[in-house]
């Protein structure tokens, strides 16, 4: 009970929490996190089955083990722990997510199947490739990529796509906080911005 009893509560009240994001806000001084929270996270009252089925077995188990029934005891405890657990990974990680990336995602899944290239700037990731579905590196990708010692840098790729003599738009996506960092690139368009995230694009010259 000391050690599942907090577990189960934290699990009861995620979702407590996800439909009242509002009321953190006053309590967060991180700008890129409130930006996060505003996030159109849907949560309904079958995300608490998880924090109820874990507490219930948790009670029911420590009452049956109270009665000395071992194996009994051992049963309802290890159903209820997989049972909740089985549950709580099939909804909540991507709930979650929604709030930390899903924005970014959504950039990369609305560029897929263009002719373009992506990008992130300030921070790293390879969601970009995956949800962009980034077919293989062009040859002038992979004229522009390598550092002074000729090895692939991704630092030298991002040099290109900012400065370079690009053949087809780069869209790049940043986290709102650093945005103001790439204003004094003149061709950059900001192009969208949601939940922290902001979509910038540099197309070729004509």
């Amino acid at each position: 009970l000391l050690v599942g009893l907090p577990l189960g509560l934290v699990i009861f009240l995620i979702p407590i929490v996800g439909m009242h994001t509002e009321a953190l806000i006053p309590f967060i001084k991180d700008a890129f996190a409130i930006e996060n929270l505003k996030a159109s996270i849907s949560w309904n009252y079958f995300d608490f089955i998880p924090g109820i089925i874990w507490i219930s077995g948790l009670f029911i188990g420590a009452y049956v083990l109270y009665k000395k029934q071992f194996q009994r005891a051992f049963i309802v405890l290890f159903s209820g722990c997989i049972l909740s657990t089985g549950i709580f990974l099939m909804s909540f990680p991507k709930r979650i997510a929604g709030y930390t990336q899903q924005a970014a995602v959504d950039f990369y899944s609305e560029l897929k199947g263009k002719d373009v290239y992506v990008e992130t700037l300030r921070f790293k990731s390879f969601a970009q490739y995956f949800y962009f579905q980034k077919d293989g590196v062009s040859k002038l990708e992979e004229a522009n990529c390598k550092d002074t010692s000729g090895y692939y840098h991704i630092d030298a790729i991002r040099n290109w796509y900012l400065n370079g003599a690009i053949d087809k738009p780069v869209y790049f996506v940043v986290k709102s906080i650093h945005a103001d960092e790439f204003k004094s690139y003149s061709e950059l368009e900001k192009m969208d911005e949601k939940n922290g995230f902001v979509l910038l694009r540099r197309s070729p010259k004509k």
